[in-house]
């Protein structure tokens, strides 16, 4: 609900008569906060072996692998919000262009 582009966000705005691109400016920085507490614990249990998500590691070439083939798919965030505060389209149309990334 925090990373931008929130649908979270686009209704308050809309509601509250806020600027989105407020919104998700100010949603930046706890929903990085957020992401990076969840994958610090995520780490550590799969370090400690205590956790269900435990499982051996990737060798290298196979990590690799695995980033090349999410590239696309990381780099729509990147789209998204490069272009609406780019200012090439506002956040309604960046969903139509997440939708045709996609």
């Amino acid at each position: 609900m925090l990373i931008p582009p929130s649908i979270v966000a686009v209704i308050y705005g809309w509601q509250a008569n806020t600027s989105v691109g407020a919104l998700f400016a100010a949603g930046f920085i706890p929903g990085f906060a957020t992401g990076a507490c969840l994958d610090d614990f995520i780490f550590t249990s799969r370090r400690g072996g205590t956790s269900s998500l435990s499982r051996p590691r990737q060798p290298g070439p196979r990590t690799g692998q695995a980033i090349r083939e999410s590239l696309p798919a990381l780099l729509m965030p990147v789209i998204i919000l490069g272009g609406i505060f780019g200012g090439f389209f506002t956040a309604t149309e960046s969903a139509a262009v997440a939708v045709i990334y996609g």
